[in-house]
């Protein structure tokens, strides 16, 4: 009975002991810091070094939940540079866990505003924010955009205030902070709007069929002769039929109509 007890002694001496330096600021920032240099290991440098266009699927799922699939997000690598078309529920996890280059995050392009393609945006702002991203994270999509971006802000206001108060502006810089959204008009039935360009890629807006939902885009992405296509939420377009002409990936929306 002594030694069960002495046991139970030295465990509640090392458990409240955790508890009390986990409660330490300096341990908390210490504790941020490895997690940072965690999501910034070998694996986030091997997708830097990608070339041509390097696709991840983070996200497959539908707005049902599910154990098996995140919401819809897809990420694409260009050389040096990282972006995401969509990024719903579940999504970020998937990306952090792939050990993609967080702190090289240079914009998420949304396909539209349901709730399955843009509820881990604010997991994407914030943790590419303290793993090292360069400026604002650069959020691009049709009209109505701004809303999206400018409600998250709001939301994340207070936070972006504590993050920077506790770890310091080291780990959370308050020029960095935030979103910009980057809004264009949809484009018609036979137009292509080029809605970034910059260290050759380019990428491309055209507009899908997902009535009632509107506005609602594809986006193409093309580098070094190779193209990328993603249809968003889609029904049957030749729309996306013309823009998906020649491509050597396309990730297109399918349904099924029984559970998975």
């Amino acid at each position: 009975m002594r030694v069960l007890i002495g046991v139970f002694i030295v465990l509640a001496i090392v458990f409240f002991g955790g508890m009390a330096a986990i409660n330490n600021p300096a341990v908390q920032d210490r504790l941020v810091e490895r997690a940072a240099q965690n999501l910034l290991g070998a694996a986030g440098e091997r997708w830097n070094e990608a070339d041509g266009l390097t696709v991840y699927i983070c996200g497959s799922g539908s707005p049902l939940p599910s154990r098996k699939r995140a919401q819809p997000c897809a990420a694409v690598v260009a050389g040096k540079q990282f972006f995401l078309v969509d990024v719903g529920t579940g999504s970020w996890e998937n990306i952090q866990l792939a050990q993609l280059p967080t702190e090289s995050l240079g914009g998420v392009f949304l396909t539209h505003f349901h709730s399955d393609h843009i509820g881990d945006l604010g997991e994407a702002n914030l943790i590419s924010w303290v793993t090292g991203r360069t400026g604002p994270l650069s959020v691009y999509g049709p009209s109505g955009i701004e809303a999206v971006v400018q409600g998250l802000g709001t939301a994340y206001a207070q936070d972006d205030a504590y993050r920077t108060a506790h770890h310091g502006e080291s780990v959370a810089p308050p020029r960095t902070a935030g979103m910009v959204a980057i809004a264009f008009e949809q484009p018609s039935e036979s137009e292509e709007t080029i809605v970034f360009e910059k260290d050759g890629l380019r990428v491309i807006a055209f507009a899908v069929d997902h009535d009632p939902v509107d506005p609602a885009v594809g986006y193409r992405f093309e580098r070094d002769g190779r193209m990328v296509v993603i249809s968003g939420d889609t029904a049957p377009s030749k729309n996306l039929q013309a823009a998906a002409q020649g491509a050597d990936l396309l990730v297109h929306e399918a349904q099924v109509t029984r559970p998975l």
